[in-house]
């Protein structure tokens, strides 16, 4: 079941604020990508842009919805015919969340749904003041997508690398793979500015 999850919910969405050499760290800036553990079992998400879906593992239940600053709005559904609607609200260090849920056209205010992100994301700085370091955490087989910003731009020209690409590999187009424990270090570089992304490689449990 665990390297189900990891196959799907793998490309969070790190933004590395290129020309300010630092990276904030509110809610909106976490990406709802990953594995949670949930009063209703893990909950597996995928975001794209605004759009979340997911599964948990409770009566095959699956979910969709729609992502609003640190809110997520929308619908589940379950093998056992119940279906209804959900509000999450994610924590300031991204490493949960509260929520409610309600049945069938119900508003979400019946019972609660809360979570605990099982693959943690943090932001630490470096020695230097000048200079903050995203740290990620993944496990084995896991996969994530960093984009760079110029101004609060897309950057247009971008180069990454890997300090140990057979612990962590990462694509010209920003795709890190996380292949062996280990610890390994991406540098994303625009123009002569170069932001460094921390890899921590856990195993797969």
């Amino acid at each position: 079941m665990k390297k189900f999850t990891r196959i799907l919910a793998v490309f969070m969405a790190a933004v590395v604020a290129m020309t300010a050499m630092c990276i904030s760290a509110g809610a909106a800036d976490y990406s709802w990508t990953g594995t949670w553990s949930t009063n209703w079992n893990d909950m597996k998400l995928t975001q794209s842009g605004s759009k979340v879906t997911g599964t948990y593992e409770f009566s095959g239940g699956k979910i969709s919805g729609t992502v609003s600053g640190n809110t997520l709005t929308g619908t589940w559904t379950q093998t056992n015919g119940r279906q209804g609607k959900f509000r999450f609200v994610m924590s300031s260090d991204g490493k949960s969340f509260t929520g409610l849920y309600g049945y069938n056209n119900d508003s979400p205010n019946t019972s609660s749904w809360d979570g605990k992100r099982k693959t943690s994301v943090t932001y630490t700085e470096s020695s230097s003041s000048s200079e903050t370091m995203l740290k990620i955490y993944l496990e084995e087989g896991e996969s994530l997508k960093i984009g760079a910003l110029v101004n609060g731009k897309n950057a247009s020209s971008v180069k990454y690398s890997s300090s140990n690409s057979k612990i962590a590999k990462v694509s010209s187009k920003g795709k890190v793979k996380a292949v062996s424990v280990g610890t390994a270090v991406i540098s994303v570089k625009s123009g002569s500015t170069t932001i460094k992304v921390q890899i921590v490689v856990e195993e797969d449990d």
